[in-house]
Formats: structure tokens, C-alpha cells, sequence
């Protein structure tokens, strides 16, 4: 099958609920975990997004969106503004759990240089993979860095994943592994 023609657009406030769509069913299991469903996760993702600070891009195959990549420039923040997000939407019981998960995550993560953009997010929808689609997302993301002045774009990537592969293919390094309640992870960096 041929590559369909992508278009790779940077975000706006305007493309908040777009990225929401294409992103959250990429990352089920982790929705399932914090937010209970993606139903649920619909309603938090777009204000998690708002309140971030960072920047996204999303590909489109026509008007049709397919793929998300989504990158902050603080994560504690980001992890902070998801909690806050769960509670205003879900309540303080989901929130509660977002926030516990988020501690756990930030005490074992590694540290990372200050001047690094963070992977939050990077799907690509199913019918649309392995047509290098993450791979424009990925570069378009290093662009957007290298102009902010940022040196590096970090990620953790499930340990045993193929994505792990795919990364290294992109010029990613492994920095680090670390665990938490949501898996076993590698600490991935491409200096910039």
C-alpha cells in the first residue's frame, strides 16, 4: 500500500479536541488505568492539554486526522495539571488515583536535563502505521524544540516494546531503565 499524503500541522487551541480523539485511543491501557474509560478520557485529555505547557502537532491524511504527538517542557507540571484536570471533570476519587500514579512516576523516574522537551504522548491511528507517520511526527517535534532552544527530546518507552526499536532507528539513545506502577520503562534521549 502507498503512503497517503501527510500533512503534519502544529496544534492550536483550536486543535486541542483533535488531538484528544487521536491520541487517547492510542494509549487505552493507560486511559483504562488513570480515567476508567476513553469515553471519560475525552472529557479530561482536552483540559490536560490546555493547561500544559508545550506544543503538539497532528497528522492528517486528508482532513482525516491519524496521528498526534504531543510534548511538554515541564513534566511535574504536566503530571500536576492532569490530577487537577481529573478532579475538576471525574472527581476526587479519579483524581485522587492521578495523582498517587503521578508521585509514584516522578519519585522513580530519572532526572532529566532542564532544557529538555518530554514525550507525553505519540500515536498514530491503527489503519495508519508503519507508513512513517510517528517518524514526520517525531521530526517535526525535534523542529519545534531546536527553535524553543531546547538541546534534547527525552521519552520512556515500555520496556520489551517494539517502539523501542523504532526510536533507536530515529537516533534515540538508552539513558536509563526505571519501574513504576504502570510498567517497566527505558529512559530514551535524542540530543538535538
Amino acid at each position: 500500500m502507498d503512503p497517503p499524503d501527510i500533512r503534519i500541522v502544529e496544534a492550536t487551541a483550536d486543535d486541542i479536541d483533535v488531538m484528544a480523539s487521536v491520541l487517547a485511543p492510542a494509549f487505552r491501557r493507560y486511559v483504562d488505568v488513570l480515567v476508567g474509560d476513553v469515553d471519560r478520557a475525552m472529557r479530561v485529555i482536552p483540559g490536560i492539554i490546555r493547561a500544559m505547557d508545550g506544543m503538539g502537532h497532528i497528522a492528517y491524511a486528508g482532513a482525516r486526522p491519524v496521528g498526534a504527538i504531543l510534548v511538554t517542557y515541564d513534566e511535574p507540571r504536566f503530571l500536576l495539571q492532569n490530577a487537577l484536570t481529573i478532579l475538576r471533570v471525574l472527581g476526587p476519587r479519579r483524581a485522587v488515583r492521578a495523582a498517587l500514579i503521578a508521585r509514584d512516576y516522578l519519585r522513580t523516574a530519572p532526572r532529566r536535563p532542564p532544557d529538555e522537551g518530554w514525550v507525553e504522548a505519540v500515536g498514530v491511528d491503527e489503519g495508519f502505521r508503519r507508513r512513517g507517520i510517528g517518524s514526520l511526527l517525531i521530526g517535526e517535534a525535534v523542529a519545534g524544540l531546536q527553535a524553543r532552544g531546547r538541546t534534547s527530546m527525552g521519552l520512556a518507552v515500555v520496556r520489551g516494546s517494539p517502539a523501542v526499536m523504532f526510536y533507536e532507528r530515529l537516533g534515540f539513545e538508552h539513558v536509563t531503565s526505571f519501574s513504576n506502577r504502570l510498567g517497566d520503562w527505558h529512559y530514551m534521549r535524542l540530543r538535538l
